[in-house]
């Protein structure tokens, strides 16, 4: 199991530069990532912090449209996530 520490370092990054350029989509109820240290590594960022949902982000499809929107510079952003 180390060796899969060092592998991890080495695959790090910082965090983002611009935030604004990123789309972040989270759960709350998440079982694996804690949306807390995704709304502070993305912060500034557009997108939505769900209430429960799961790490599957289950539903996801009626966030589609906005994160296709986002990504495609066609509309407007959603805000800023809210913790």
């Amino acid at each position: 199991m180390p060796e899969y520490v060092s592998e991890l370092a080495d695959i790090a990054t910082s965090r983002p530069a611009d935030p604004g350029r990123y789309y972040l989509l989270a759960a709350k109820g998440d079982e694996v990532l804690d949306w807390r240290e995704m709304a502070d590594w993305y912060a500034g960022s557009h997108g939505h912090i769900l209430e429960g949902g799961d790490h599957g982000l289950t539903g996801f499809e009626q966030w589609l449209p906005e994160v296709l929107d986002f990504a495609l510079g066609s509309a407007s952003p959603g805000p800023t996530p809210k913790t």
